[in-house]
């Protein structure tokens, strides 16, 4: 009750100039699942960007997919790129890599060494990376882009597995940052077979308040892709809630795009239904537009010490001082040192952080 309370106190009017700077070009929406469970089963969201790869791969339409996978290596959590080509390869990168992963040095040269066809899931930053390279055009059948507000630098992540590592008394060797239904939980596993399980907000509580948050994520305005043939993310609108399958939403912002949802349903691999753009707007009503707003965080680090572009936007009083903490929590967050000191604060103060900020963002 007091979700849905929320949601009406915060609703938003999306005018078409807000779908169409924030969302960018697009053909349709809609939200859905992969129908296959076993898909869902380790996926962040319902699923439905891993039912599209294997659909392109399993239609011929793609030789491979290009994944970014939460790797292990030496107890340290890291973003590692692959090109999967096999279901089980795909299904093995199922689930959210919140870590900053090097697109460019470590990505683009898989993708021009690969010999066929590739379907490519990145952030909307890599895809337009990827965009700015047309000699890759021909190679690459599609663009699938996933709903950001920032990437986080590993020093946040490995405070966090160190202690976990310190409580189970064994080495980190497999680590999920969010499965399962509505928020999630993440998952660690240890080497002696000990699991730990906590609510995926262990995590992302630190994250969402912006603390190491990569700096180049600060002057990136792009949540949906505007160079992407989908889009794809969590849809956090309360009503989807009680579904007993969570769901992701879609956004075709092309032709190719839109034909690959399509398919990808008429196929079977996709349980899909269609909704308005403002739909999705709606289950990303707080961090869309604050992302969006690059000129908020310009003006909020003139008197920080922190120079961003200015994108000449509107910026109202709450966004400039959402913005400004969001710039301080950045400031405070330079080694694995201050990341353990943060995850010794009280969690009690971060949340009441957290709520400020997010009742900041909603403000319309």
């Amino acid at each position: 009750m007091i979700g849905k309370i929320a949601e009406l106190l915060t609703a938003r009017a999306w005018k078409p100039v807000d779908i169409d700077t924030i969302v960018g070009r697009h053909h349709y929406a809609c939200v859905g699942y992969a129908t296959d469970a076993d898909v869902r089963t380790a996926a962040a969201s319902g699923g439905a960007v891993t039912a599209l790869l294997l659909h392109l791969l399993e239609s011929g339409r793609a030789d491979g997919a290009l994944v970014c996978m939460t790797a292990v290596e030496g107890g340290s959590v890291r973003a590692r790129y692959h090109i999967a080509t096999t279901p089980a390869e795909v299904l093995a990168a199922r689930g959210s890599t919140y870590v900053l992963g090097d697109f460019v040095h470590d990505a683009i040269p898989l993708i021009e060494s690969f010999p066929g066809r590739l379907a490519v899931v990145g952030l909307p930053c890599e895809i337009t990376a990827l965009s700015r390279r047309p000699q890759l055009a021909d190679k690459v059948v599609c663009r699938i882009a996933l709903f950001c507000g920032h990437a986080t630098r590993p020093e946040l992540v490995d405070a966090l597995t160190e202690r976990l590592a310190d409580e189970a008394g064994s080495e980190l060797v497999s680590f999920r940052f969010r499965m399962g239904a509505w928020r999630g939980r993440m998952h660690a596993g240890f080497a002696d077979g000990t699991t730990i399980e906590r609510p995926s907000s262990a995590y992302l509580l630190y994250q969402n308040l912006s603390y190491f948050i990569a700096r180049k994520c600060l002057a990136c305005g792009d949540h949906f892709g505007y160079d992407a043939d989908v889009c794809a993310g969590d849809l956090w609108s309360h009503r989807y809630k009680s579904e007993p399958v969570k769901h992701t939403a879609l956004i075709a912002k092309t032709p190719c795009g839109a034909e690959v949802v399509r398919s990808a349903t008429d196929g079977g691999a996709l349980v899909a239904r269609e909704v308005p753009v403002t739909d999705v707007l709606d289950g990303q009503r707080r961090i869309a537009p604050f992302h969006h707003n690059v000129t908020a965080r310009h003006l909020a680090g003139k008197r920080l010490g922190v120079t961003l572009p200015d994108r000449g936007q509107r910026v109202r009083w709450h966004e400039r001082l959402a913005a400004r903490m969001a710039l301080k929590a950045y400031l405070e967050s330079g080694d694995i040192d201050d990341a353990r000191r943060l995850l010794g604060r009280p969690r009690w103060r971060l949340k009441l952080r957290l709520y400020l900020q997010k009742g900041l963002e909603s403000l319309s």
